[in-house]
């Protein structure tokens, strides 16, 4: 690979979701053109992946739990984990690699 542009195609990293190699491979072959930015859409889609992963544990854990101690509600730590991942992947898709859903 070239330090400055891609010029062959690049396989989908085997670690992300069935629905992340889908976006790899619609978008890397026709608006990536340099190694900076394939790192950029490789962190973009694996923060997409860990939002489902925390959306999923968290309709088998649930938005919040009630401490045994206090009779609090707290929040479930899951429901940061989602939101941040969910900020860090629409940071990278959209101001950083300037990729944005067609209608």
């Amino acid at each position: 690979m070239n330090i400055e542009t891609i010029n062959q195609p690049i396989a989908a990293p085997e670690h992300l979701s069935d629905r992340s190699k889908a976006l790899w491979y619609s978008v890397v072959p026709n608006k990536v053109s340099t190694p900076h930015k394939l790192v950029l859409v490789q962190t973009a889609l694996e923060a997409l992946d860990r939002v489902e992963e925390a959306r999923m544990s968290l309709l088998k854990a649930g938005l919040a739990r009630i401490s045994d101690s206090t009779g609090k509600v707290h929040l479930n730590p899951l429901c940061r984990i989602e939101k941040d991942a969910r900020l860090q992947f629409t940071n990278i898709w959209c101001k950083q690699l300037h990729l944005h859903w067609e209608n």
